[in-house]
């Protein structure tokens, strides 16, 4: 990868060391590229590149892309000075959607939330909830196999309001960096502060474990939160999917 801000690099780092631990076995590693497709699971389902693509490394990874099942993502990270936009539109693909990615340094204080606890997901039953709010959240599902699998390397919580499920959430530990994902509240308990709590008991979490830098990739509709805690964007994140 070319010389970008270390922030930047460790936000990148770990979204991929995500996508890496949760493949498990579907992991295709590449000189140029590493891709994976979990069976029963809408996610993480990605074709990553390891540098800036060149026109030959867009039109190999098009070609990997028509062997596999439909769902595949391709991300592209807006780092090296301007969008790719047009050489993968030009190669056979098309933008699905962008996210912002976004850091910040851990703090040393974080205010007291008594009211929401981080649950952490250890059983099956515990999982399918995960998932199933989850899905309510970003309208796709990821399979309760690949939590049941990784639970002991990645953070999986399962967020309470006064004893009440409210939402989900997931914490990757890569390095000194900890990756807020999956940060989502059902309907009936949204625009209650419930996520931004969530967040700050996630940083007291990731304090007590040493992590210093905070990562996350947001949508447009989460940047506010994530801003009003502290959170700075830095790059886009634009997301394609072959042309059919």
């Amino acid at each position: 990868m070319e010389m970008i801000p270390q922030s930047i690099k460790s936000n990148i780092d770990n979204l991929t060391s995500l996508w890496r631990v949760t493949s498990g076995a579907h992991l295709n590693a590449d000189a140029r590229y590493d891709h994976c497709f979990v069976p029963f699971s809408q996610w993480p389902n990605r074709l990553w590149f390891r540098n800036k693509p060149t026109k030959d490394d867009l039109a190999q990874a098009r070609k990997v892309l028509a062997s596999m099942p439909d769902g595949m993502i391709v991300p592209s990270w807006e780092i090296y000075g301007e969008s790719m936009r047009p050489e993968f539109e030009t190669a056979g693909f098309e933008k699905l959607f962008s996210q912002i990615g976004m850091s910040m340094p851990v703090p040393e204080t974080t205010p007291t939330v008594p009211d929401i606890v981080l649950r952490p997901v250890r059983n099956e039953t515990d999982a399918k909830l995960w998932c199933d709010f989850f899905e309510e959240s970003f309208g796709y599902r990821i399979g309760e196999n690949i939590l049941a699998h990784t639970w002991n390397d990645v953070s999986y919580y399962l967020v309470f309001q006064d004893s009440i499920p409210s939402g989900c959430l997931l914490l990757h530990f890569s390095g000194d960096t900890v990756g807020f994902h999956a940060m989502g509240i059902t309907k009936t308990m949204r625009k209650k502060g419930i996520a931004e709590k969530a967040m700050w008991i996630g940083l007291e979490t990731a304090k007590q474990k040493g992590s210093t830098l905070a990562t996350l990739q947001a949508s447009d509709m989460g940047k506010g939160v994530y801003e009003r805690i502290g959170f700075k964007s830095e790059f886009v994140m634009d997301n394609f999917k072959t042309r059919e």
